[in-house]
């Protein structure tokens, strides 16, 4: 009995050594060769098995594997890197361009990655840094000067207010000129409705749907052009297709991220307040006079600046909550935003609430299981304006 027990305890031994063999965890930053830079969504994997992350924003990864096996590092347009853990723990990668890839990659239908001399039509990327940075709450406004050949219409500086957009240039007399939104695979209608909240278009301006997609959710936003955008997705898509791919997590463990902005908007320039004359014609008094050229003020009358007075100072702010991971087999990705946008006018704002949720995980070697999931609710309050009817014929 003694002998079996001696010959048991080396057996348990070994085994618990190879159980803490397999935790070992390697971290590491993966750059560009070319200029250092961090390089994100860099698949990281384990040779011989299914386990991989992807790099976070920072470049950097964590992944747990054994002294023997051997890491690889792939990413798109660059050379693939091996190398063996052995007694690593931190392996820092530098990524070289591969001359025999295009660095242009474009998403088509149904999130395809294609490189784009490929294809066989014009598309043009848009970086998603470049969205966010424009800190336009309407993903049509931020696309402005961004995208050759498309052209952006505002038809309002009111907060909420749609966003034209044609690519190329109109196609038809009567129907609807703008491109298909496409998200995640999921179409999106981007016209402008006629009538909105009981108002004609002629009276207030009413919102299209692109002003529901945060920006700060978006990975990559590709515009397709000409009749191939038809031939994806359909007739819908004649005048072209915007087709806009969300985050995904990865970085390996779970990654909180917030940010806000604030901003005061005032109106740049008024008239000159004429505040000499009260209102009458040829120096005399008249309620009825259009003009004011009637007597002069007295100095101890009040003079009313009634347009100065009606403007006010608007103020805005944002605020974007995100929790994005990865492990071995799956990665996730949530995010919250609050946009309050107010107007330098009363009883004018835009108010966005969202919720996104994006997971998906690798049961297999060749099939993957992820879903998604978005809350948007947007509430306007506008005032009319146009024409002798609108804010500024009452003001005057």
């Amino acid at each position: 009995m003694k002998k079996k027990l001696l010959f048991l305890f080396p057996g348990m031994c070994f085994l618990v050594g190879q159980i803490f063999a397999q935790q070992v965890s390697i971290s590491g930053k993966v750059t560009s060769a070319d200029d250092g830079t961090p390089l994100p969504g860099v698949s990281v994997k384990v040779k011989g098995s299914t386990a991989g992350i992807s790099t976070d924003s920072d470049g950097r990864y964590t992944i747990k594997a054994t002294s023997d096996q051997i890491l690889v590092f792939s990413y798109i347009g660059s050379i693939t890197e091996e190398r063996p853990i052995g007694s690593n723990r931190v392996i820092n990668i530098q990524l070289k361009q591969d001359a025999k890839t295009l660095n242009e990659v474009a998403v088509t239908a149904f999130g395809v990655k294609q490189e784009v001399r490929s294809l066989g039509f014009s598309t043009q990327n848009v970086k998603a840094k470049e969205i966010v940075d424009s800190q336009q709450p309407n993903l049509v406004n931020a696309m402005q000067g961004k995208v050759a050949g498309v052209q952006i219409t505002n038809s309002s500086g009111a907060p909420g207010s749609s966003a034209n957009i044609m690519i190329r240039g109109g196609s038809s007399l009567s129907g609807n000129n703008q491109p298909l939104f496409v998200v995640d695979g999921i179409p999106v209608d981007n016209s402008t409705p006629v009538s909105q909240a009981g108002l004609a278009a002629s009276t207030a301006p009413a919102s299209n749907r692109a002003i529901d997609i945060n920006p700060e959710d978006i990975e990559s936003l590709t515009v397709l052009k000409g009749p191939a955008a038809a031939a994806l997705y359909g007739i819908r898509a004649a005048s072209g297709a915007i087709v806009i791919t969300t985050k995904k997590g990865s970085g390996g463990a779970a990654k909180i991220t917030y940010q806000n902005t604030f901003s005061l908007d005032n109106v740049n320039r008024l008239p000159e307040l004429q505040d000499k004359y009260k209102q009458g014609e040829a120096g005399n008094f008249s309620t009825t006079a259009p003009n004011s050229w009637g007597p002069e003020f007295a100095a101890n009358e009040t003079v009313y600046d009634n347009l100065n007075n009606f403007f006010k100072t608007a103020f805005a702010q944002s605020h974007d909550l995100s929790v994005s991971g990865s492990s071995e087999k799956s990665t996730f990705y949530t995010s919250a935003s609050l946009l309050d946008q107010g107007s330098i006018v009363d009883n004018s704002d835009f108010r966005r609430k969202s919720f996104r949720v994006n997971a998906d995980t690798k049961i297999g070697e060749k099939l993957t299981v992820g879903g998604s999931a978005n809350y948007v609710r947007t509430d306007r309050t506008s005032v009319p304006q146009g024409s002798a009817n609108g804010t500024m014929g009452a003001l005057y």
